[in-house]
């Protein structure tokens, strides 16, 4: 179980970007419902998140974060050290999740996921659904 945790997590890192040059401005794809983890600066005092309804952002030890796409859109992400002085911004985006074994139904204001590995079965999404307002 570690080992696979442990495979999965340097795999997903070799697809980061690592946001070690001061200022740069990287942008970010993240997929619906998916983590990926990403490096900032060590001296990474304070992380401001554009729009926390689309995307969560949590920290992990040396520097590593991981980001859950939780809607889709655009927002922003900004690295500050302790003197509040920027580090690094970027262009943060949670795409579609394309995903050939899923399905997403959508009825009115409703979106259902299901996991279709043989059959469909309806799959638990980590974005909030709408609420439905009549």
């Amino acid at each position: 179980m570690i080992r696979s945790i442990l495979t999965i997590a340097s795999l997903s890192l070799s697809f980061v970007p690592v946001l070690a040059q001061e200022g740069s401005q990287a942008p970010l794809e993240v997929r619906l419902d998916h983590a990926s983890l990403i490096r900032l600066p060590q001296n990474t005092a304070t992380i401001v998140l554009g729009n926390p309804r689309i995307a969560d952002i949590t920290p992990q030890q040396n520097g590593s974060y991981v980001i859950t796409g939780r809607t889709y859109g655009s927002t922003n992400l900004i690295a500050q050290n302790d003197q509040g002085e920027e580090l690094v911004t970027f262009v943060l985006r949670v795409l579609p999740n394309f995903d050939p074994g899923q399905l997403t139904v959508q009825r009115g204001m409703k979106t259902e996921l299901l996991n279709c590995l043989p059959r469909c079965m309806p799959a638990e999404a980590v974005a909030p659904q709408p609420a439905n307002t009549r």
